[in-house]
Parts: C-alpha cells; structure tokens; sequence
C-alpha cells in the first residue's frame, strides 16, 4: 500500500521561504556559558573583562541571575531552574549567558569570563554501576496456570536462548540547532522557539517567569528536526524570556552545535537481557526481559526499557522488570526515529516518526 502525502511546507523549506525561530529579528544576541566540569560547585566567575567588552548588555551567573523558577511538574526538562544556584551537575550545564548587541560580540565576550570550580568525582560511568543498578518496582509477571515462576518456565522449554543488547547515550543533533526569540510587548511576551509541545513551552514559561499563561504566546511554524530532542524546554529558553523583560529588548539565544550534545537533553544508555523460551515448533512460550537504564540526576525522566515485550510477543510467560543507573550527565529526552515507507504503510497513517525505546 502507497500513502501520497502533501508536502504542504517543502517549496518553502527547500528554497529558503520557511522561517525558523532563529530566522526572526532581535536586537540582542544571547551566548551561554557552559560547565567545564561533571559534578561540583562553581566557586567564582569572574565577568569583569566580559561586561566592559564591546556591545555587552549583559552577564548573568549563578552570582548575577535572571530570577526563574521550577516548572514544578515531571516532564523531560531540567529540575533544577536555570542559573539559581551555582551546583555543576553535569559537564555542559548552563552556567552563564552574556547578551550583547551582536552574536559576535557575545561570543567573544563569553570567552572572557574566568570560572572556577570545586570539582568533585562524578558518576558518569554507566557499565560500572549495571551491577548495582536500582530496582524501578517489582517485576511485572504474566505467568501461565501452574507455571510458579519465569524461571520454571524457562527450564521447562524445549529451547531457549539468551542474549545481552547494550546501546550508548545518543544524541539527536537536528539540522536546526535550538533557539529561542524573546520579544516582550506591554504585559505580554511573545517567544519564536523550536519546539515539539507548544503547550508545554506556554506552561513551563509561564511559571519560570511567575506570570499568568494567558501572557505567554508562542509561535512555531517549522522544525527543522527534532525527534524528541525539542519536547523539552531546555535552559535557552527561559534565560531569553527572562533577558528580554530585564533588558527591555529582544532577545535571542540559540544553541551552538557544540552545545546540542548537552544542553537539550539525551538518550540514555541501556543493558537489555532478553531470555527466550520456545516450543520445539518455534512457538514463543517465554519472555524474561531485564532492562537496566541511565538516569540523569538532573531531571525526572528515565526510559521505558524491557517494557515494550509485555505488549508487543503472545508468549504465555512474561516477565520484565527494569532498573536505573544515577548518573550525573544531562537530561534524558525521548529520542525517535525516521519511520520507513513500509512502517508508514503497514500503519495506514502519515506518521513521520515514532518512539524508538
């Protein structure tokens, strides 16, 4: 089966009509300061050389913050609010923005801010902490009448096999890089930003800035890539609406490339060890499914592992149980991917991605 689908966008996109977040004016460029270390506390920035550079607004840091607050809920972002405490949970954590009347110009700025730190050992390491990983609840049993437990289960196939599947952290790295432009007019803030929830980017806005959500619009036409990496509303985009009512200009901030591979969230890595049961006429009878996982200590969420075989193979004996690994690197995020024409069709639905967990 063939889907024909309208690309109502692609004569814009591929001539260079469509206008992405980054595309729209501002007269204030924000650049971020990045950790430089894994795990420990910033002791001291040293911003004087910055601030008396040329075109400099501004330099915000832990020690001169934007005020912002949590988001108060558990989706993929951050935890911690940006910039209110001078704590370095993982290595590329925003801590510091300059904003100057050019892109240029805060670039360079930036490089002139010193900072120190009181390091201290990270856990970065997820083989190492497989072994002792933390248990997410009791295993999720289906067991056939009779069968006492997975393992009976198992002894008593005509064949089995086992294996252990190990993926690594994974980053999305879009062709549109993140951004964000901040434009406050009156009591009411308009922010152009790359983005997979709008909704989520209204709410979260709202309550990093302690105002009312009926003051917050948000305007996203186009992604220019995104797979799960832009559904969470990461650091840049609460400095550039916070800068914009504190400079009275409008602000933007978007995401180097370097700074993609931490600063908007990751996938996690993974330990799956999957042990099959199976009739001697190849019919599945068992499914033991372990999935150990990383989770940043940074924000709330964790992946899924294991829990797609209690749903996706007709075995009579289920078993999947998963667990995590604390590590002090940058947020998880979902990550999807491309789907095939094939996948699309046997769907029978225009989806241009799905969960891949």
């Amino acid at each position: 089966m063939t889907i024909s689908l309208s690309r109502v966008e692609s004569h814009l996109k591929v001539t260079g009509g469509a206008v992405y977040a980054a595309d729209n004016a501002a007269t204030a460029y924000g650049y971020l300061l990045t950790s430089t270390i894994a795990f420990g506390t910033v002791t001291t920035m040293d911003t004087a050389a910055a601030q008396a550079a040329p075109g400099v607004f501004a330099v915000y840091t832990p020690f001169n913050p934007l005020k912002l607050y949590g988001y108060g809920d558990g989706s993929t972002d951050e935890t911690a609010p940006v910039l209110q405490d001078n704590n370095v949970r993982y290595n590329g954590q925003v801590i510091g923005m300059v904003v100057a009347d050019t892109f240029e110009h805060a670039r360079d700025a930036a490089s002139l801010v010193s900072t120190t730190y009181d390091a201290k050992p990270g856990t970065v390491n997820f083989a190492a902490g497989v072994p002792t990983a933390t248990p997410l609840g009791a295993p999720v049993e289906v067991l056939a009448p009779g069968v006492p437990s997975i393992d009976d289960a198992l002894a008593a196939s005509d064949v089995t096999v086992s294996a252990v599947y190990t993926t690594p952290h994974q980053h999305h790295n879009p062709m549109e890089p993140h951004a964000a432009v901040a434009v406050w007019t009156d009591d009411r803030l308009t922010l152009y930003t790359a983005t997979q929830g709008v909704m989520n980017v209204v709410s979260h806005i709202a309550r990093a800035l302690g105002v009312d959500q009926s003051k917050v619009h948000v305007v996203n036409p186009y992604v220019g890539g995104a797979f799960g990496g832009k559904i969470g509303n990461w650091a840049h985009v609460p400095l550039a609406a916070a800068a914009v009512r504190a400079l009275s200009r409008p602000v933007k901030v978007a995401l180097t490339r370097e700074q993609t591979f931490a600063v908007s969230g990751h996938r996690p890595p993974s330990h799956q060890t999957v042990t099959l049961g199976a009739a001697k006429d190849g019919t599945l009878v068992v499914v033991k499914h372990d999935g150990i996982s990383g989770k940043s200590q940074s924000g709330p969420s964790s992946e899924n592992v294991a829990n797609h075989s209690l749903t996706a193979y007709a075995a009579q004996n289920l078993h999947v149980s998963r667990a995590i690994v604390s590590l002090d690197v940058s947020a998880m995020t979902p990550m999807r991917r491309p789907v095939s024409r094939t996948a699309r069709s046997r769907w029978r639905a225009p989806w241009t991605s799905w969960r891949s967990s």
